[in-house]
């Protein structure tokens, strides 16, 4: 057992003592010298549409021209442990707002564009790792094209369909509670008579309401100080400790127990414990 044990040792310490390998690139031969475009390496960059796609350039793609006669095979050319070469690490999960360099291609055509200084990099240090603010300091002029002269009156019915990133990519609550904090109800947003149906498109899904609204803040609130309640609670049958099961109100929850929530806490409300008392 003992002689297994320090095979295994030896065989680790081994391993871990290798020099790990890491691959250099000279981006200003390649692209000063040898004058190749981005894509002849980076080989699916336009037609990328999502950060989960790999670019990096894999084996064959540097194995086209280094083959001895274009450009030379010496693994020691971009690997630091040329006994043991390994490929590019694998690509890492990416969260964030999506990006497409099809598009950002399209209009910009160059790639240096947006990777400036990638000309200039010789390899022997890390390339330029690109960050949120560096895309926030174009897009803070060049908006998406949803943001035409009616998008205020519409975003909130579209928002949804967009990725919470990419709206926050840019926005953030303060910028939304310049418009929506001041009135339960901006007329440019909703029409003057919403007030009159927004019950109805509440409970039926119509619109997602917690897009902008808080069921404490805005629901709750405003029902209380109108003294405001559901049409259905004025029914004869709808509670009473005499009414078969209790009344309607029952069925109800079990139905639509988030309406209820709006106003009506889970455990402890007042208006429940008159009659379901602490067994509720």
């Amino acid at each position: 057992m003992l002689k297994y044990n320090a095979i295994i040792l030896i065989c680790l310490s081994f391993l871990f003592s290798q020099e790990t390998d890491q691959i250099f690139f000279p981006h200003d031969f390649h692209i000063e010298d040898m004058e190749l475009e981005c894509s002849d390496c980076h080989l699916d960059v336009r037609q990328s549409e999502s950060l989960k796609d790999r670019l990096l350039p894999d084996k064959d793609v540097c194995l086209s021209c280094h083959d001895g006669d274009t450009a030379g095979d010496d693994c020691e050319l971009c690997h630091m442990n040329p006994d043991n070469p390994l490929p590019y690490p694998k690509l890492s999960v990416r969260t964030g707002p999506s990006f497409s360099h099809k598009q950002h291609l399209v209009k910009f055509e160059d790639c240096l564009s947006c990777h400036s200084g990638q000309e200039s990099n010789d390899g022997t240090s890390p390339g330029f790792i690109w960050k949120e603010k560096d895309c926030q300091a174009c897009h803070e002029y060049q908006k998406p094209k949803s943001h035409i002269a009616s998008w205020k009156n519409v975003h909130g019915l579209v928002m949804n369909d967009y990725l919470e990133d990419n709206c926050s990519f840019c926005h953030n609550n303060n910028f939304c509670d310049n418009c929506h904090q001041y009135q339960q109800f901006t007329l440019n947003i909703h029409n003057s008579d919403y007030l009159s149906i927004h019950g109805l498109e509440a409970s039926s899904g119509v619109l997602e309401c917690s897009t902008c609204h808080s069921r404490e803040d805005d629901c709750t609130s405003c029902h209380k100080k109108q003294n405001v309640m559901p049409l259905n609670h004025s029914f004869p049958n709808w509670a009473g400790v005499y009414l078969p099961n209790g009344g309607e109100h029952g069925a109800s929850a079990i139905d639509a127990a988030d309406v209820c929530q709006v106003c009506h806490e889970s455990s402890g409300d007042p208006t429940c414990l008159r009659c379901h008392g602490e067994t509720r």
